[in-house]
This record gives C-alpha cells, sequence and structure tokens, in this order.
C-alpha cells in the first residue's frame, strides 16, 4: 500500500526475470502468435509491448517505476499502466470477442 501513497513502486531486489515471468510472457507470446490471423490482433500486442517496454525502461533507467497519476481513491498508475490495462481488455475482444461471418 505503501508504493501508491509515494507515486512510486518498490526496486527489484534482482535485474533478472523470475521463472514465473518468464513462463507468462511464454504462454502470452503463444497465445499471440497462434492467433495471428485475428484481425486487429497486433493492436492489443502494440500495447502491451508498449507498456511493458515502458516500465521496464523505468526500472533499469531509475530502478523502479514512477506512478505519476493519482486520483482521489484510486491507486497511483502511469501511462504504460494504462496501455497494458487497454491492450488486456481489447486483446480479450479480440480473441474471444463476437465470432466473425465465413465469407462465402
Amino acid at each position: 500500500m505503501a508504493r501508491w501513497r509515494t507515486g512510486r513502486s518498490p526496486p527489484h531486489t534482482h535485474p533478472l526475470p523470475t521463472p514465473d515471468q518468464l513462463h507468462r510472457c511464454g504462454q502470452q507470446g503463444t497465445g499471440i502468435f497462434t492467433h495471428l490471423n485475428r484481425p486487429l490482433v497486433w493492436l492489443p500486442t502494440g500495447l502491451l509491448l508498449g507498456g511493458a517496454a515502458g516500465n521496464l525502461l523505468d526500472r533499469i533507467r531509475i530502478g523502479s517505476v514512477t506512478d505519476f497519476i493519482k486520483l482521489p481513491h484510486w491507486p497511483a498508475f502511469n501511462l504504460a499502466d494504462i496501455a497494458i490495462t487497454v491492450g488486456v481488455i481489447a486483446l480479450v475482444y479480440v480473441l474471444e470477442g463476437p465470432p466473425r461471418r465465413a465469407r462465402a
């Protein structure tokens, strides 16, 4: 909770990703690459990758992610968090949304 009040998340103790993080990245990559024939799958993928890259650059550059948007009664966040959240919602819609009609 303290990281939400300060606007900064705590720095990691080690710079390498954990096995769990690598596994999740692999799962996401597999899911995306098996659905490349779906229209607009590139859009949520770009949002997810861009948001992750933004947070990663913050971690490399200053050792933690700077959360600079603070709303009342809501945890602090940044634009990368917005891109990741919108990307996840869009990806679920693109992959699981209404079925497309087959062209005759």
